[in-house]
């Protein structure tokens, strides 16, 4: 899922170059203005801090302003305007950390879609071709640190003790992902034997890796 292209994101980005709001208007339009701004703000604030669960990065701090009291005249429309035009440059920086966080789990997805391995029959020892593209998936991963990975080990149905050979593959993987500085708590694994055959024996004998989301603290 693309997530820089759900309803709430584009929506966001389409109020970020909307007209600026006019001094000359009224009290009450610019009070239900600034309102609207404050909301759709709060809402790119909240965005931006589930992304960036995935980089572990706290989210920026914001302060939480009041919403300018009713005075009347132009002091009133001053205030409101300030009010309206910090709360849309918020909303920029919370866009910007999104297509950060978005780009870097992109690239993990990616990372772990080719870092599938293969194995030769009956062996669970990584070939040099599976260490490079597993230390690539390494290099791509430390840079988001809040991402969890699962790793699935598969068999085919002519090799021994399928349960246990798939498992022992899911296992390989995962030690040298840990030996390449990625937190083993980060990694869970699991062998499904011949449960998830594709076409033939070359494409059974190997180990995905699926990019999780974060857990929750809560």
């Amino acid at each position: 899922m693309d997530l820089l292209r759900t309803p709430l994101v584009l929506a966001l980005a389409a109020c970020i170059v909307t007209e600026p709001t006019s001094p000359s208007a009224g009290a009450a339009e610019l009070r239900a203005r600034a309102l609207e701004e404050a909301r759709v703000a709060a809402d790119a604030r909240e965005w931006s801090a589930t992304l960036e669960r995935w980089t572990d990065t706290p989210p920026a701090a914001t302060a939480a302003e009041p919403l300018p009291a009713p005075t009347g005249g132009l002091a009133e429309a001053a205030a409101l305007l300030a009010f309206i035009d910090a709360r849309r440059c918020e909303r920029a920086r919370d866009i910007e950390r999104v297509a950060v966080a978005q780009e870097r789990i992109e690239r993990a997805r990616a990372a772990a879609r080719d870092a599938e391995v293969s194995f030769t029959h009956g062996s669970d020892e990584l070939s040099p071709p599976a260490r490079v593209a597993l230390r690539e998936l390494a290099v791509v991963a430390r840079s988001l640190p809040g991402a969890r990975f699962h790793v699935a080990g598969h068999a085919t149905e002519r090799e021994p003790a399928r349960r246990v050979l798939s498992e022992a593959r899911a296992r390989r993987v995962v030690d040298f992902l840990v030996g390449e500085g990625i937190e083993r708590g980060r990694l869970s694994f699991a062998g499904y034997a011949d449960t998830q055959r594709r076409s033939g024996d070359a494409t059974d004998r190997r180990v995905e890796l699926r990019l999780l989301p974060p857990e929750h603290d809560d």
